[in-house]
């Protein structure tokens, strides 16, 4: 499930940048992975693998994404 989560972090990533799901240039890719490698690893270390499984399918508990507000806050500063 984290895994499939970064990876659908990265495509989000890219389209949010105009790349579509395209590969983009290595400085972007570089940010886009750390900031998606950031949020994943706070996810591994304070998310149970239960609710990541439900966060894909929109069924995360308001208490997870209320961390998961917080973790990708914490995050943004791996894209600058």
């Amino acid at each position: 499930a984290l895994q499939s989560f970064r990876n659908d972090c990265m495509k989000a990533a890219r389209r949010a940048n105009g790349g579509g799901d395209l590969v983009m240039d290595d400085a972007t890719e570089e940010k886009i992975g750390a900031y998606c490698g950031c949020v994943a690893e706070a996810m591994q270390g304070n998310v149970q693998p239960a609710e990541i499984e439900k966060i894909g399918r929109g069924q995360a508990s308001d208490k997870t994404v209320q961390l998961m507000s917080r973790i990708v806050e914490g995050c943004k500063p791996q894209l600058e």
